[in-house]
């Protein structure tokens, strides 16, 4: 790993760190992060576009 990001490894540990939920099967967990951020970025998309439609 290059030296610069290994020193900002630290600054931000994720919502779901290595894809798992505590109390969840870790392929479920995965799967469930895997919709998130599908949802994430589809909902940003979204938002984006409507904001481009107001202009």
């Amino acid at each position: 790993m290059p030296e610069g990001m290994s020193r900002l490894g630290g600054l931000w540990g994720g919502l779901m760190p290595g894809y798992g939920v505590g109390w969840l099967n870790p392929s479920l967990g995965y799967i469930l992060s895997a919709l998130t951020g599908s949802a994430l970025v589809i909902l940003t998309v979204y938002l984006l576009g409507m904001l481009w439609r107001r202009r």
